[in-house]
């Protein structure tokens, strides 16, 4: 499997695996799932500090200066992307099965 990165700003950063707990950080951070469509670069900018192991602060100056030298934003649908393929959604799709009790009735 390939190394995930973003270029942002001419910089290139290894895309860390999300988890349970990450996306609680991410949530703490202005990523909610339930608004990521209304608020995608509230979004962006929370998975931007999250890969790039910045502060929010720091993440939104360089995204301006991404954006400033000429950068696209497309780094945001692969950085979304990156997201919906970690191991945290991945296990959110496996299929569950139903486990038995293990109390038994008298």
């Amino acid at each position: 499997m390939d190394e995930k990165k973003i270029v942002l700003n001419g910089k290139e950063y290894k895309v860390k695996d999300v988890t349970f707990d990450d996306m609680c950080e991410l949530e703490d951070m202005g990523l909610a799932l339930s608004t990521i469509k209304e608020k995608p670069l509230t979004a962006f900018r929370a998975l931007v500090a999250f890969y790039c192991n910045m502060s929010l602060d720091e993440a939104t100056k360089e995204i301006e200066a991404h954006l400033r030298n000429g950068g696209s934003m497309d780094v945001l649908g692969e950085s979304v992307e990156h997201l919906s393929q970690s191991g945290f959604f991945r296990l959110l799709s496996e299929p569950t099965t139903k486990t038995e009790s293990k109390t038994e009735k008298k």
